[in-house]
């Protein structure tokens, strides 16, 4: 049992590192962007302006979301009830919907080897950092999805004003 969860624990923290890389990237995208486009903003028509002050505003709407999944670390204490479906006991989606003692109910249900087990302290505070950090890592990915919609937004609206400048529509 103590195996499987260290074996659990080190997948979830691989995951979340591999999260935590990707804001790293989906922070400095967007603050590119944003000095990109802060060079259409003077001298430039009113309408190739006006869209690099939108695709600015959408990049550091990306860059605060980005960053606050970095800074994202809220856990929900869930009561224990009993579930009714079964859940994939390595997938942190399933694992943060339910706290610690329905995980290690699901394992030892899941695995005949470990019927009769009985769960210690370790187990407990084992199975309770799994959860959290699979809620860490679902929050984590609610703002990168956030993130990418306003940077693919800005970036499109940018797109725009370069085509149109390239154009040379004076509007």
């Amino acid at each position: 049992m103590k195996e499987m969860l260290k074996y659990t624990n080190n997948l979830l923290n691989d995951k979340l590192k591999y999260i935590e890389s990707k804001f790293s990237i989906l922070v400095t995208l967007p603050t590119a962007l944003t000095v990109f486009s802060a060079t259409y903003l003077n001298n430039f028509p009113p309408l190739i302006t006006a869209l690099s002050s939108i695709a600015i505003i959408f990049s550091l709407i990306s860059v605060l979301y980005g960053f606050l999944a970095i800074f994202s670390r809220r856990y929900k204490t869930k009561n224990y009830e009993k579930l009714d479906k079964k859940i994939n006991i390595f997938y942190y989606k399933d694992i943060s919907k339910i706290n610690e003692k329905n995980y290690i109910e699901e394992i030892i249900k899941n695995y005949p080897d470990l019927k009769g087990y009985k769960s210690d302290n370790f187990d407990l505070d084992l199975s309770k950092q799994i959860v959290n950090t699979s809620q860490e890592i679902c929050q984590k990915n609610i703002f990168f999805n956030f993130s990418i919609i306003f940077l693919l937004i800005s970036l499109l609206t940018e797109s725009l004003a370069i085509f149109l400048l390239g154009l040379e529509i004076n509007i």
